[in-house]
């Protein structure tokens, strides 16, 4: 794995634990109950979060099978990236994307982090195999902030990951 993507792999990681450590203290019924009313709940944004790494993932492993075809990454896609997380960094709300929205799902807490941890390594793996030569290609794009690179796309996954686990916790706080 190129040295740039390992600390915001492991930042993920990090991030990824600390909420399934704090989702751990909820019983199944308060993890089902929506945050606000009409809303998602704890583990239906979980899914949420889950379907967008897959999906991330899923899009880079096939535009990496033409990389001839990538664009490579320039000031506007860096700009467009850094907004995007600063929005989501922001106590901002947005309406997912139609494939992303998971309000009927029913899952376990054990099955989501399971589908984590899977997608982890699938995240790891493509990371491990991807190309330097690539590395200013703008091989992600995303609905609001367009092509961004892979790195850029870490940050985006962090962020997005970080944007929904503070509703979580706010969620949390309020039980106590």
């Amino acid at each position: 794995m190129h040295a740039i993507y390992q600390p915001l792999f492991t930042q993920i990681e990090q991030h990824f634990e600390a909420l399934y450590q704090q989702l751990g203290l909820l019983n199944e019924a308060v993890l089902h109950q929506p945050l606000e009313e009409n809303k998602w709940s704890c583990l239906q944004h979980m899914v949420h979060v889950n379907l967008s790494f897959e999906g991330t993932i899923n899009y880079i492993n096939k535009k990496m099978l033409q990389p001839e075809l990538i664009p490579n990454a320039g000031i506007t896609h860096t700009i467009k990236s850094k907004l995007l997380n600063r929005a989501l960094n922001s106590d901002s709300k947005f309406k997912a994307p139609k494939a992303l929205d998971t309000m009927d799902v029913i899952t376990t807490l054990q099955s989501t982090k399971a589908t984590t941890l899977a997608q982890l390594q699938r995240l790891k793996e493509l990371l491990e195999l991807y190309p330097d030569s690539m590395k200013k290609k703008a091989v992600f794009r995303h609905p609001i902030a367009g092509q961004i690179t892979l790195q850029q796309t870490l940050s985006f996954l962090d962020a997005h990951l970080m944007h929904h686990g503070r509703q979580i916790v706010k969620f949390i706080e309020k039980q106590a």
